[in-house]
């Protein structure tokens, strides 16, 4: 099967952006010679499949994606209707996964706050950065 990527991007950049890469500078340049190339180094960033690896060992016993963010295995993730900092790659690997998993988004999916009736937080990690 072909893929192609978007028009307006490499693959490159779409995995970059999504941050499985990252592009940061070689940390041996010369400091102070502005004639200088910059160089640049391509790293994978591991912190990202670590957190869908999370995700993953969650998600493995849970039957009923609703009961575990309202009480169960994945309460911790928006506790005082915030989702800590922290936890945001993990909500983000999460948005990803519960809709493969439960045919169901994850905001759809957190219990309601009784007074805006509506999903919990600062739970914007959920939206495509792309």
């Amino acid at each position: 099967m072909d893929f192609s990527p978007p028009e307006d991007a490499t693959w490159f950049e779409l995995l970059r952006r999504n941050g499985l890469l990252r592009v940061d500078p070689l940390p041996h340049t010369e400091d102070g010679d502005t004639d200088a190339p910059v160089t640049e180094i391509v790293r994978f960033s591991f912190q990202r499949f670590q957190d869908h690896l999370m995700a993953e060992v969650l998600l493995k016993e849970v039957d009923d994606i609703r009961d575990a963010l309202a009480t169960g295995v994945l309460a911790f993730i928006h506790q005082s209707g915030k989702v800590d900092s922290m936890w945001m790659g993990l909500v983000e690997a999460l948005c990803i996964q519960v809709p493969e998993r439960f045919n169901r988004e994850f905001l759809d999916a957190l219990p309601a706050q009784p007074k805006s009736g509506g999903p919990s937080g600062n739970l914007s990690a959920c939206l495509w950065r792309a």
